[in-house]
């Protein structure tokens, strides 16, 4: 975790000679998975076909952190709200 931002599911698709190697992590420090396929039959989670080298992650955030009254986004929005006042 970083901060409050968490990846809890990391995956790179990799492109060469029409072959796809997919490496999935989960959760930090969690398993890593590696799967091969062929161009044009392996699809990313928004199920769109991989037809190039990317990455795909999924990104958590703790909203109550984000949201606290020492959070420096809070304090920035009340300012601007106070000098419009």
């Amino acid at each position: 975790m970083y901060y409050n931002f968490s990846f809890d599911q990391y995956i790179c698709y990799e492109i060469e000679e029409g072959i796809v190697k997919v490496t999935s992590y989960n959760e930090p420090g969690g398993n890593r998975t590696v799967s091969i396929g062929s161009v044009g039959s392996v699809r990313n989670p928004k199920g769109e076909l991989v037809t190039e080298t990317s990455a795909y992650g999924r990104v958590r955030f703790d909203i109550k952190s984000v949201l606290n009254q020492d959070n420096l986004i809070t304090q920035l929005s009340q300012q601007i709200l106070s000098s419009k006042a």
